[in-house]
C-alpha cells in the first residue's frame, strides 16, 4: 500500500476542516433561517430610528391599531315627521370641539302616502366650510303597511356602509322628501361611528 505524500494530507485535512465549520458555523444555516447582521449603535440612542419592512405578499406584517384606544363610540338616532308638509329634517349630531366624527354605518327607513316616493339627503355643516355637504342615501321600496302618521303608507329602507367625517364643531342632520305636498311623511335615521380627538394645531387628520 502506498503512502499518501504529505501535501496530499494536508489538502485533504483543510477540506473536511472547511467542511466542518461551514455545517457547524450557525444554527440559523441548520434550518434555513437567514443570516441577520446586527450593527451595534452607541448610547444613547437617538429620539427615533427609522425602519424599512419588506415581504412578501403570501407573508404580510401584521400590524396594529395603536389609535383604538383612543376612539369614543358614537351611536343614536334621531326621527321627523310632518302632516301634511311634502317633508320634514332633523338633527343628528353636534360634533365637540377638538374632535372629528366618523360615521361608518348608517340605516334609515321612510314612510309616505301610498304611491308616493322617498327622497332621504344627510347633510355635513361644517363652520370651516362656506357650503354644507350632501350625501343621498338610497332607499328601497318595502311594501305597503299601517303605518304611524299614514295609513295604509308605503315603507322605504336603507343600510349603508359609509366612511364620511365632519370636523369640529359641525351640525350633522337629514331631510326626507316625498314627491307629493299631501299626506303624512316619517324618517328615523340611526348612525353608527366614532369620535377621535384632533390634538393641538389647525385642522385633523383623517384617521
Amino acid at each position: 500500500m502506498k503512502k499518501l505524500g504529505k501535501t496530499p494530507l494536508l489538502v485533504l485535512c483543510l477540506s473536511l476542516l472547511a467542511m466542518a465549520l461551514f455545517l457547524t458555523d450557525s444554527p440559523a444555516r441548520a434550518n434555513g433561517s437567514a443570516l441577520v447582521a446586527v450593527q451595534q449603535i452607541s448610547s444613547p440612542l437617538p429620539a427615533s430610528i427609522p425602519v424599512s419592512v419588506t415581504n412578501p405578499a403570501g407573508r404580510p406584517v401584521l400590524v396594529s391599531d395603536v389609535d383604538n384606544a383612543v376612539r369614543q363610540t358614537v351611536q343614536g338616532f334621531s326621527n321627523c315627521g310632518a302632516e301634511p308638509a311634502p317633508g320634514c329634517s332633523s338633527q343628528l349630531f353636534i360634533v365637540p370641539s377638538g374632535k372629528l366624527l366618523v360615521i361608518e354605518t348608517l340605516t334609515a327607513s321612510m314612510q309616505v302616502p301610498t304611491g308616493q316616493k322617498a327622497l332621504l339627503t344627510l347633510t355635513v355643516q361644517d363652520p370651516a366650510v362656506p357650503k354644507p355637504e350632501f350625501f343621498f342615501l338610497t332607499l328601497e321600496p318595502q311594501g305597503t303597511f299601517t303605518g304611524s302618521s299614514a295609513s295604509p303608507a308605503d315603507f322605504f329602507a336603507g343600510t349603508h356602509l359609509v366612511r364620511l367625517y365632519a370636523g369640529a364643531g359641525s351640525t350633522v342632520s337629514f331631510e326626507g322628501k316625498q314627491n307629493g305636498s299631501a299626506g303624512a311623511v316619517e324618517v328615523t335615521v340611526s348612525i353608527s361611528g366614532y369620535l377621535v380627538n384632533c390634538g393641538s394645531g389647525s385642522g385633523c387628520p383623517l384617521p
